[in-house]
């Protein structure tokens, strides 16, 4: 597959799993409306993947929920912030199913308001209809965590975006091509 295609391909869940060792606690947005509480959608892991169908039940959005002691991280490949996605779900109406149980939940979590957030603010991936490249962002921002905490380091999204933007200018690419490379070479290699 040359990168184009590469960019235009969605990885599937069963993909997703290989970055997440195997066991990717992956929810879709649907099944958030038998929560009651933020913390079931990390059913006792340290991460959640949310799926947020877009086109129809098997195509859409990968986000990420990632805890790490008193922190809570969010990252969506187009910037957006838990607010603004609880926006673009009402938009979309009672579309597939979903409603926006999820952002209810955390807005009024005392989880959630316990808990230091950080999120990503720059968007990654382009808003072509052509572009699939969520999943890809998500499965290296994970790979990271795992780096960092074997080193003994925290996240950090504005080392991330430091990382992206070299590889970027280094390739003279764009980012989502970037993260498509870093993905398909690791597909390639395991």
């Amino acid at each position: 597959m040359n990168r184009k295609q590469i960019i235009e391909s969605p990885l599937s869940s069963i993909q997703i799993s290989k970055y997440f060792d195997g066991r990717p606690n992956i929810v879709t947005l649907q099944e958030t409306n038998n929560y009651t509480d933020f913390e079931q959608l990390f059913k006792g892991q340290d991460h959640c993947v949310l799926f947020t169908s877009t086109v129809n039940k098997d195509v859409g959005h990968w986000q990420l929920y990632k805890k790490v002691g008193d922190i809570l991280y969010f990252f969506d490949s187009y910037g957006y912030k838990p607010p603004e996605m609880l926006r673009l779900v009402q938009q979309q109406g009672n579309s597939f199913g979903q409603t926006d149980n999820l952002f209810k939940l955390l807005g009024e979590s005392s989880y959630y308001k316990n808990k230091k957030v950080y999120y990503n603010n720059v968007q990654y991936q382009a808003k072509q209809g052509d572009v699939q490249t969520c999943g890809r962002y998500i499965s290296l921002v994970f790979i990271l965590f795992y780096i960092m905490k074997k080193e003994g380091k925290q996240f950090d999204f504005r080392e991330f975006k430091s990382m992206m933007d070299k590889g970027r200018q280094n390739y003279n690419t764009t980012y989502d091509s970037f993260v498509s490379m870093l993905i398909d070479d690791l597909e390639q290699r395991y």
